[in-house]
């Protein structure tokens, strides 16, 4: 697989509302996978789940995210090859939370 299935498109969709997950302004126009793919794609069936993706305007994806690595690491909204998104926290606008496959958004309690 090399993205998100077109149902899992629309779970991510669903949850976001149209709204960027990160600054909840933007209007979606990306989707994100916070464990990148990798060069040639993953065979890991979660790679592909709603809780690895992002719904995001381009301003937080380009201008955010992937010019602040470092930043995005720590917030969640990148992830490591050995984390599982389902797992992991992230920043969703302003608060932190778990995501699920379902498109469940749960707040994150430490």
């Amino acid at each position: 697989m090399t993205g998100f299935s077109p149902a899992v498109c629309a779970i991510i969709d669903a949850r976001s509302g149209g709204f960027c997950e990160v600054c909840g302004n933007g209007r979606v126009v990306e989707r994100h996978h916070r464990r990148p793919r990798q060069m040639g794609g993953t065979k890991r069936g979660d790679a592909n789940g709603a809780s690895n993706g992002l719904a995001l305007c381009r301003a937080c994806h380009h201008d955010v995210i992937e010019m602040n690595r470092a930043l995005s690491y720590l917030l969640g909204w990148l992830l490591s090859q050995n984390e599982s998104p389902d797992r992991e926290r992230v920043l969703h606008r302003g608060d932190f939370v778990l995501l699920d496959d379902e498109g469940g958004v749960t707040p994150w309690l430490a």
